[in-house]
């Protein structure tokens, strides 16, 4: 059985490419979702259940020599780099990585301007991971990020999407607008349990 975390006490929804960890029990690379505990711990899958195994974080090797202990399996748990020069990536070159962080899209506050209100509507933005229900909602800045495929995010991870959304009117017409607004969008991006995910709020931001 699992150990429970409360949700305070992990940082989900993260992903690791190939070459930033390894398996502590077998030391063999490991690349995909993964959490992280407050103790600073590294388990696989996005949030703890009773398969995930931990993981350790790696630096990024600065030799070849360094790749070649990757190889053979016996890679200690931490790489330290001892110096970092023009002639010292070979291990990036290999394995076709960008050594900077990547961001992953996080949720952030959308809220419709009083300009907004005097138009009627304003635009929402989304973003669904792939192969996995999971929804967030941001500004228009991070939408145009994953949309242009900044390489400083996890554009590849996600589905980004927006839809119009009404804010004045009859309410019952404004709420039939805007469910039918999430229901044709949910249809054409392939969309499941969004409206879910909205909690079939329909009027939220209405006056």
């Amino acid at each position: 059985m699992a150990i429970y975390y409360p949700p305070n006490q992990i940082k989900p929804n993260l992903f690791a490419n190939s070459g930033e960890f390894v398996f502590s029990s077998n030391n063999l690379p490991f690349s995909g979702s993964y959490h992280q505990l407050s103790n600073g711990r590294y388990y696989t899958e996005a949030l703890h259940t009773n398969t995930s195994q931990e993981i350790i974080q790696i630096t990024s090797p600065t030799t070849t020599s360094d790749l070649a202990v990757i190889n053979s399996g016996t890679l200690p748990k931490v790489v330290e780099i001892n110096s970092i020069t023009p002639n010292n990536n070979a291990y990036s070159r290999l394995t076709n990585q960008n050594t900077l962080p990547k961001e992953l899209p996080v949720n952030l506050q959308n809220l419709p301007t009083l300009q907004n209100y005097q138009i009627g509507e304003f635009t929402r933005y989304f973003a669904k991971k792939i192969n996995q229900d999971l929804y967030i909602e941001f500004t228009q800045d991070l939408y145009d990020r994953l949309i242009s495929q900044d390489p400083s995010i996890y554009y590849e991870q996600y589905i980004a999407f927006k839809l119009p959304w009404r804010l004045i009117g009859d309410k019952q017409q404004v709420a039939r607008t805007n469910k039918n607004i999430v229901d044709l969008t949910s249809q054409q991006f392939n969309l499941s349990r969004f409206g879910r995910y909205l909690k079939d709020n329909y009027l939220k931001y209405y006056k």
